[in-house]
């Protein structure tokens, strides 16, 4: 049995440059959580492990405390002996402002829940040669959302040297 617990902090002030830190808010506090669950099965099962997990995030704006958005979210995971995973996401966000992330486009403000699913396939990493795949689609905002991807990988040396790439739809 595994089980984790996380917690987060952030502040930043009304100077702070956005650009620089990777970050699109300024003047803020947040803070967020996660907690994990996770059980290993016996090495004769098909199913290697499950897991279950919560976590939530909130951002307030500084000058008066108000919250800017907040979002819950409850997963789950299901990893095979042969390298297979299922993954699901359901969460709720919760945007008091709209908001832009791309120039040309905006989400209004509201609440939004979201599904995603997600199966991956992960070759034994001691091959020469292996590939891993990725296929994902869900809900995004007032949309819909799929990709799938794409990661072939060689091993010059199991030991020392591994290259590799991501080939991913948008």
């Amino acid at each position: 049995m595994v089980s984790s617990i996380r917690s987060s902090f952030a502040r930043s002030g009304r100077n702070f440059d956005p650009g620089v830190g990777f970050v699109r808010r300024r003047d803020f506090t947040s803070g967020g959580f996660s907690a994990n669950f996770a059980r290993l099965l016996e090495q004769g099962e098909g199913l290697r492990r499950w897991q279950a997990g919560l976590s939530g995030s909130s951002y307030y704006r500084n000058p008066d405390g108000s919250l800017e958005t907040g979002s819950l979210e409850l997963s789950g995971r299901l990893s095979m002996m042969s390298g297979a995973e299922l993954l699901n996401l359901e969460g709720v966000k919760d945007l008091l402002r709209d908001v832009s992330f791309l120039p040309g486009t905006e989400v209004s403000a509201g609440e939004y829940r979201f599904l995603d699913g997600q199966a991956r396939y992960q070759m034994a990493p001691d091959r020469l040669l292996r590939a891993n795949l990725s296929v994902n689609a869900g809900s995004f905002y007032d949309g819909h959302r799929s990709g799938v991807s794409v990661e072939p990988v060689w091993n010059a040396s199991i030991e020392h040297l591994e290259l590799g790439r991501t080939c991913a739809s948008p």
